[in-house]
């Protein structure tokens, strides 16, 4: 039983610099594939903007449109693992 804790131990710092590495490197995929596109810099990891989403949809998408009508009709966003664009026609 001490053995097993001694080996979590002397494992958690290699465990927890893998999360945030992939929690890096899902922020910075966003970051590439949103380029130049309206939108948020940050968005939380994993869910992304998923909570905003479902507290109030119509707000999300009336700012998604906004955001959108400041550029060429496009902006990006991120809900839950995947990368959206949102395409205004006006």
């Amino acid at each position: 039983m001490v053995f097993s804790g001694f080996i979590f131990v002397s494992l958690a710092p290699y465990i927890v610099s893998a999360l945030l590495l992939s929690l890096l490197f899902e922020q910075l995929s966003y970051l590439v594939k949103k380029g130049n596109l309206p939108g948020p810099l940050f968005v939380p990891p994993i869910i992304g903007n998923a909570v905003a989403l479902v507290r109030d949809p119509t707000s999300f998408w009336d700012k998604q449109s906004a955001t959108a009508g400041t550029s060429v009709g496009l902006s990006a966003n991120y809900l839950i693992g995947k990368f959206i664009v949102y395409i205004r026609d006006t």
